[in-house]
């Protein structure tokens, strides 16, 4: 959960805060702000409840003084709110309504997003919630520095803060940068579900994926069971190279057999799915049978080739190529690093193991 509630239109400037008179008891917000960054989201229903109960009987719930909630949301729309400002505007409205009403106005993907179930029979086992300022370099490395492709991998790239980790792609000097990291050395599983929740705001030339790759990938040709794959669970571009619009949709891929002339490699499209839009949930269950891929909970591919018994690490990257299946490098680039809006953001990523 981000520090900050985003509302109305980018780029407000209006940071008024909000003032309410108490009702002369404590107010339960701070201990739902705790629940509301933990995402428990069935603790905050049952506070509400009594909260509502009590508002409806000692301020009169009704069309008028929701109607007035209204018109005070309606006033402070285009703006951006701090967590502090939304918790104060919380407590302005919560005697007002229920803070679920309140919750409903304040966030609205919480309603078309619900918290997506992993696969049963499954427990967890290593994540990274990115809090702090710096990247935890006990569960992950920055992934092949230096020149690769069209682009320069850089730490730089590579930020976190309001508990998320972004890779931003930009452009300084006519050279482009990224950046890629990885859990190679450090978190390297066999079998199991790993998932990811991530924002994509890709650019033509360039592509960014949360995906799965073998140390020994190749090793030996032909025996994918000792050798290991890699698993791309979902790549995202806007563009192919014809142009075609692929802003809604992520790809899934298998390759397998090294990168040379026996390379193998197998793919699948997910239906549009506005992926391009807001927050999903991506996910890759693999087992000695094969591999399950989801979006958003709902199972967007089954494959059962090129299986893999070998180690696999996981990596989070975006890279730049030109005249390549992402389409073409804009002539003017990606921006520099502090005003770039070609960004990968991902909340959280989560291994689980057998129970």
């Amino acid at each position: 959960m981000n520090d900050e509630t985003e509302i109305g239109s980018a780029g407000a400037t209006d940071r008024r805060g909000y003032s309410g008179r108490s009702s002369g008891k404590p107010s339960p917000l701070p201990s739902r702000a705790a629940f509301l960054k933990n995402r428990n989201w069935e603790l905050v229903t049952s506070l509400n409840r009594g909260a509502g109960a009590s508002s409806g009987a000692q301020h009169g719930v009704n069309s008028e003084t929701q109607g007035a909630t209204a018109q005070e949301w309606e006033a402070r729309q285009t703006r951006l709110l701090t967590l502090d400002e939304t918790l104060e505007f919380l407590r302005c409205c919560h005697h007002r309504v229920p803070l679920l009403l309140c919750l409903a106005l304040l966030l609205p993907g919480c309603a078309t997003h619900p918290v997506v179930s992993r696969p049963p029979g499954y427990q967890l086992v290593w994540s990274d919630d990115f809090q702090g300022h710096a990247l935890d370099t006990n569960k992950w490395g920055y992934w092949l520095t230096g020149h690769r492709r069209n682009a320069i991998n850089t730490p730089d790239a590579v930020s976190v803060g309001h508990g998320r980790v972004t890779l931003t792609t930009y452009t300084a000097a006519g050279k482009h940068y990224t950046g890629m990291i990885s859990s190679e050395g450090k978190f390297e599983p066999v079998h199991g579900y790993w998932e990811a929740r991530i924002r994509y705001a890709d650019a033509p030339g360039m592509w960014s994926a949360f995906w799965l790759q073998s140390p020994t990938m190749g090793r030996p040709i032909g025996d994918t069971a000792t050798a290991g794959i890699e698993v791309d669970i979902c790549e995202h571009r806007v563009v192919d190279n014809q142009g075609t619009n692929l802003a809604p949709v992520v790809q899934h891929t298998l390759h397998w057999d090294g990168y040379g002339r026996d390379h193998k490699s197998k793919g699948h499209l997910t239906p549009p799915m506005n992926l391009d839009q807001g927050f999903h949930v991506y996910g890759c269950e693999v087992t000695a049978a094969g591999y399950r891929f989801f979006v958003d909970g709902q199972l967007t591919w089954t494959v059962n080739e090129a299986v893999s018994n070998a180690k696999e690490f996981v990596i989070l990257s975006s890279e730049v190529e030109d005249h390549a299946w992402s389409g073409h490098i804009p002539p003017g680039g990606y921006g520099d690093l502090p005003h770039s809006q070609t960004q990968m953001t991902v909340d959280y990523v989560r291994y689980y193991s057998r129970e």
